[in-house]
Formats: structure tokens, sequence, C-alpha cells
């Protein structure tokens, strides 16, 4: 009988001073498969497949993404933001450092930084 493989989504956190080992994320999504921290290294942002699954106009099964952020003083989490495009592959904050470019299987979305409220997509690649 086979096994089923399931990564958790943690993100390790090392500090370098201390050597102590921070985990942050509850366990219950997908690996991150992106993180990025922000220009003034106040935050850190992580990307995940969601637990929410979507099906389009043409029957299509797909899960939703997550975008989290964290506060990298206090590594309390700010502010988490269900996508409605797929699992974020890359994110990357904005020369403002107010808005978030998430780049996933769907698309390119903008995030507030602050937030994490959306405003809208860029480029679409699936269609509804």
């Amino acid at each position: 009988m086979g096994r089923s493989l399931h990564m958790k989504g943690y993100l390790r956190i090392w500090d370098r001073r201390t050597g102590a080992v921070r985990t942050l994320g509850d366990g219950r999504l997908d690996y991150y498969r992106t993180a990025a921290i922000s220009a003034d290294g106040k935050r850190l942002y992580g990307g995940t497949r969601g637990v929410a699954q979507r099906v389009d106009s043409l029957g299509t099964r797909w899960q939703a993404g997550e975008v989290h952020c964290w506060d990298t003083t206090t590594w309390k989490e700010l502010w988490s933001t269900e996508m409605d495009g797929g699992e974020p592959q890359q994110i990357a904050e904005t020369p403002s450092g107010r808005r978030l470019w998430v780049a996933d299987e769907h698309g390119l979305w903008l995030l507030d930084a602050d937030t994490g409220k959306g405003h809208g997509i860029l480029i679409q690649t699936r269609k509804d």
C-alpha cells in the first residue's frame, strides 16, 4: 500500500545571534511555496496553498492560495488573506512598500501590504 505524503505548513526562522529556531504557522496548511521580507525588514510574507477549494465555470477544481504576514520584531501574525487565484509562487513588495505583487498560476495579483486586502489582478491567465 502506498503512503500519502503531506508537507506541513510551517516556516522556520533561525536567529543567528542566539541560535534559537522559531516556528511560524500552525501546520494546518500545505508547505509555504514562497517567502519575502519587506525592504525595511519589519515584515515577513509567506505564500501557501490554502484549505479552501474552488470550482470554476468549466467544473475545474483548484485550491485557493493564502498569503500571511508576520511582524519580524514580535513574530505575531499581522494578517492572512485567501487568494482568489491559486497557489502563490512569488511575492514581491512594490518600491513604495505599500503593496505586494503575488504571482500564482492564474495571474498576478496586487495586495495591500498593511492589511492583505486585495486590490485586483494585473494579469489573468485563467478564464472562468
